[in-house]
C-alpha cells in the first residue's frame, strides 16, 4: 500500500483471500495508518469478508479521497452470502431438467456444488469468467459498495472526531 496504493494499485480478492485484504486495512485503520490508498481500487469476488467493513477501511486509511470498493457477489454463493454478509449482485440459475421439476431445490444444489468445488459453481463464476460460467448463470454484475463512514460525512453527520 505504501509503494502503490497512491498510483493505482489494483487489489482483486476471491473468497478467503478477501478476508487478507480486509485484515490489512483493519489493520493500518487500527493502528492510526492513513494517507495511502488514495487510487487504490479493491475489487472482491464471492468475498468471506464484509465488502462495507472493507470499504470503511479504506475510507479512512486514504484520507476520505478513496470511499468505495467493488464487489461481484451471487445469490446462491454461500461464501459471499452467509460467511461475508454480502449483498448479491446477480442472481441467475440454471433453469433446465431436472431443476425445473422441483424449483425449491435450486438453492441446495447450486450452493452443494459451490462447496464442493465444482469448476461452474456460484462460488466460482466471477469476474471473466467462462462460457459454462455465463451460459449457467449469465455474467457477473459489479456493484459498487460506498463506505458508511462516507454516506455520514457527505451527511454531514461525521462520526469521526476530527
Amino acid at each position: 500500500m505504501y509503494r502503490y496504493g497512491n498510483t493505482g494499485a489494483i487489489v482483486d480478492a476471491h473468497s478467503r483471500g478477501s478476508l487478507t485484504v480486509g485484515n490489512g486495512m483493519r489493520d493500518f485503520a487500527k493502528h492510526g495508518i492513513h494517507g495511502i490508498g488514495y487510487k487504490t481500487d479493491i475489487r472482491f469476488f464471492g468475498p468471506a469478508d464484509n465488502a462495507i467493513s472493507v470499504a470503511n477501511a479504506l475510507y479512512y486509511v486514504s484520507d476520505g479521497k478513496k470511499d468505495h470498493i467493488y464487489l461481484q457477489n451471487h445469490l446462491l454463493d454461500p461464501v459471499g452470502i452467509s460467511i461475508g454478509h454480502n449483498l448479491p449482485t446477480f442472481y441467475k440459475v440454471p433453469l433446465k431438467f431436472p431443476y425445473v421439476l422441483f424449483p425449491p431445490a435450486i438453492p441446495i444444489i447450486e450452493q452443494g456444488r459451490a462447496l464442493l468445488g465444482y469448476d461452474a459453481s456460484t462460488h466460482n463464476c466471477y469476474g471473466n469468467a467462462s462460457k459454462e460460467c455465463i451460459g449457467r448463470y449469465g455474467t457477473p454484475h459489479t456493484a459498487t459498495i460506498y463506505s458508511s463512514d462516507a454516506i455520514l460525512d457527505y451527511l454531514g453527520y461525521s462520526r469521526k472526531k476530527k
